[in-house]
């Protein structure tokens, strides 16, 4: 196989065709420098036999391109195939659309010869700026100009329309492109899923799911994600695993797939299934990653079944597995130590056991052997639960609180406190009371 991307140095102004078996060519655009290599003018000489691609780099003052040309089994070369650069114009519009500067995009398409490409490219920059009213009055008068159209331009305008919830326009667009003999191809049913997605229409992105399958396209692998991740937002478990089935005998499932099951059995708050799902991926012969061992572990503090033995056999698979813990992992292993909810974990480390603040306090101190950086909130519960630790095991005094029986007569109700752990009852604790106070004081 060609070798030449290895020996191309860095400020090369050139573009190389990397030679590969079967016929394929992959041009890759190197960082422009001021000069050209001498390698890429030389071209690649493939092995006896071999079909592979073999370049040619000419340049130009100002210009550089590359004339390709295939070598078969016996010799035969193919005609030249020159890579034009694309034009100036598309090339600034695109620019200020990465820069999301619609007036500086405007203007350079005002100065433009306004074909295709420069028709394409102001719409793709009224998506980057989030420009609904100027791209649909564009495409208007690109449609009363005549000018042709393909799929990419239609692409941005369904981008907008499901950003501002305008999802009949994209499909009065479709079938306005469908009734001009241009078929919609799987990259546009994904930007319309994409569409309802974003505007939480999930019959509608099934919808176009079952279009495109009935279309006989192959869909993007964007597609099937965000119909999985609109699933597994809603917990919607039983429609995701019927989902997945259905995928599984048109491709291998990979880690993905597994972590949509892993988020909505979150979401659903079913252990037994995220369980599951851990051994099948591990059966498909697919390797459980981080993210996979966090959603298992916030299915488990969520059903409150974040034991220290399921925590300890979590970790002992993630050792395992080789997947190391992260900082963000390290504050669910916390949280879920303690058995707390993230929002609100502060404010609940007082009234916790004193078992399980030890066994917070054993985690943190794993997590800061381990070397890694603690999060804001894993400083702050670090912080506030020494102070919990520090003070004493049991300090319980006996509240006293005057009132009036209404017969003039004075009487006192009492109740027990234990200020260590903030916990109340009526009940004597069973151990000495060091003091009695009364309700005002406490």
């Amino acid at each position: 196989a060609c070798q030449a991307q290895s020996f191309v140095p860095p400020g090369c102004r050139c573009f190389m065709i990397a030679a590969r078996k079967g016929g394929s060519m992959n041009v890759l655009r190197l960082r422009w420098g001021p000069r050209l290599c001498s390698f890429a003018r030389q071209p690649c000489v493939p092995a006896p036999g071999c079909r592979s691609w073999s370049a040619q780099a000419v340049s130009s003052p100002g210009n550089t391109t590359v004339a390709a040309k295939t070598q078969g089994p016996r010799g035969s070369q193919g005609q030249a195939r020159p890579l034009r650069a694309p034009k100036p114009e598309v090339a600034r519009i695109k620019e200020a659309a990465h820069a999301k500067d619609w007036d500086g995009a405007l203007e350079v398409f005002e100065r433009s010869e306004r074909s295709l490409l420069e028709y394409n490219a102001i719409l793709h920059a009224a998506d980057k700026c989030n420009r609904f009213a100027e791209a649909m009055e564009l495409y208007e008068i690109m449609s009363q100009a005549g000018c042709p159209q393909n799929q990419a331009t239609l692409a941005p305008l369904i981008n907008l329309c499901g950003r501002h919830r305008k999802l009949e326009d994209a499909k009065h667009l479709i079938a306005a492109m469908r009734a001009k003999g241009i078929p919609p191809n799987a990259w546009l049913f994904e930007c319309l899923i994409k569409a309802h997605s974003v505007a939480r229409d999930l019959p509608g992105a099934l919808g176009s799911w079952r279009e495109l399958k009935a279309e006989g396209l192959q869909p993007t692998p964007d597609s099937c994600y965000e119909i999985l991740r609109m699933l597994a937002g809603k917990g919607d478990l039983v429609s995701l695993e019927a989902f997945l089935e259905e995928e599984a005998q048109r491709i291998k499932l990979n880690i993905f797939h597994y972590q949509f099951l892993l988020r909505a059995c979150v979401k659903a708050t079913n252990v037994d299934r995220a369980l599951r799902a851990m051994s099948e991926m591990r059966a498909a012969g697919v390797s459980p990653d981080l993210y996979s061992y966090t959603m298992l572990l916030t299915v488990l503090r969520k059903a409150d079944q974040a034991s220290q033995e399921q925590i300890e056999s979590l970790l002992s698979h993630m050792k395992a597995d080789g997947v190391r813990k992260d900082a963000f992992f390290s504050e669910v292993l916390l949280t879920s130590s303690l058995g707390l909810d993230p929002l609100g974990a502060l404010q609940r480390v007082e009234g916790l056991p004193r078992p399980v603040l030890q066994r917070g306090a054993r985690f943190l101190e794993e997590i800061e052997a381990s070397g890694l950086e603690f999060t804001a909130l894993t400083q702050r519960l670090a912080v506030r639960l020494r102070e919990v630790l520090a003070r004493p095991a049991e300090d319980w005094v006996k509240v006293v609180q005057p009132r009036d029986d209404g017969r003039g007569q004075a009487s006192e109700a009492a109740y027990f406190w234990d200020r260590a752990t903030g916990r109340t009852q009526w009940e004597p604790p069973g151990v000495p009371v060091n003091e009695t106070v009364v309700a005002a004081a406490a």
